[in-house]
């Protein structure tokens, strides 16, 4: 059974239960109206001092309350019989789990090519990084390869964003 079964079974299960009991309730309430109806013919009947009419008031009344008793077990079986079979719970069931099984494998997947794609990410920046900080490094030497004893950039009156370079890579670093 696909998912898409076990969902049309379930709603199927669902709206012949609750049609089963509408159905006997409705039987109930016009059996109810009979009832008043055979009361009221056997109220004429002794008005109007009718032995035929009386007696056929008389059976109708006993065939209506028959009748009640009838349709209010009709009801409360309806109302308190299982509307599925124990077999097809568990196929249903059964269904269900598969289906969640499906959708988890699907999810594991998805998130597993998802991850790849972020860890393939953060190694391109890492590298892209190590890159930009080595041709830091070379513009850095640079005064170095004119005067050996010069200090960085003081060749150029100091050190200014010397540090800051280093300090942008190591956030760089740590956040890739």
């Amino acid at each position: 059974m696909t998912f898409e079964e076990a969902k049309a079974r379930i709603n199927e299960i669902s709206v012949a239960a609750v049609h089963k009991v509408e159905d006997a309730r409705t039987k109930q309430a016009k059996n109810a109206e009979t009832i008043e109806k055979a009361y009221e013919a056997l109220s004429n009947a002794l008005l109007n001092e009718n032995k035929d009419t009386y007696t056929k008031a008389k059976a109708a009344i006993s065939k209506a309350e028959a009748d009640r008793d009838y349709y209010a077990g009709v009801v409360a079986k309806a109302e308190s019989s299982p509307v599925i079979t124990e077999d097809e719970y568990m196929t249903i069931g059964a269904a269900l789990m598969d289906e969640i099984r499906r959708i988890k494998a699907e999810s594991i997947a998805e998130i597993k090519e998802l991850t790849d794609a972020l860890g393939k990410a953060v190694e391109d920046g890492r590298a892209r990084v190590s890159e930009v900080a080595s041709v830091i490094r070379q513009l850095e030497a640079l005064p170095q390869l004119i005067n050996p004893n010069a200090k960085g950039y003081a060749r150029f009156g100091g050190e200014p964003k010397r540090t800051d370079y280093k300090k942008l890579i190591r956030e760089l670093k740590k956040e890739l």
